[in-house]
């Protein structure tokens, strides 16, 4: 993987079902390479799950995060154009029960209104509603 990040200078790259508890700085290198050298990292619960965020600190700069039960989002800049965005990285769970949690708890998710408010984009079940441009995962 580390090889194809670096051939498309990937700044930006997410992992479902690390099944890991800790990723430390050897997992990052073997992942990114090097040219990823940060992240925002969700633990596995029980025998699944575990969900990785890495990025390129010299393309992006973090500006927040927030990790719940089923995600990770990172809101970014770029500072060269001041563009922010905000990316999250859903493990969603089979049972219906679980994944309308989920719903609810991606609902609930705000980074400096980037997710919710800022715009007219609406994140339901059904996915994206709207046409704004703001930062919606």
């Amino acid at each position: 993987m580390a090889d194809l990040i670096h051939r498309y200078k990937v700044d930006v790259y997410g992992i479902q079902e690390t099944k890991m508890e800790v990723v430390d700085g050897g997992v990052l290198r073997s992942v990114g390479g090097g040219r990823l050298d940060d992240m925002a990292f969700k633990p596995l619960t029980g025998a699944s799950g575990g969900i990785l965020l890495c990025w390129n600190s010299g393309a992006w700069k973090k500006l927040d995060q927030s990790i719940g039960r089923f995600y990770v989002s990172i809101l970014l800049i770029h500072p060269a154009s001041g563009w922010k965005w905000c990316v999250s990285n859903v493990y969603g769970p089979q049972e219906s029960v679980e994944r309308e949690e989920m719903w609810r708890e991606l609902a609930e998710v705000q980074m400096h209104g980037q997710l919710r408010g800022a715009s007219s984009v609406t994140l339901t079940s059904q996915g994206l509603q709207g046409t704004g441009t703001g930062g919606a995962a």
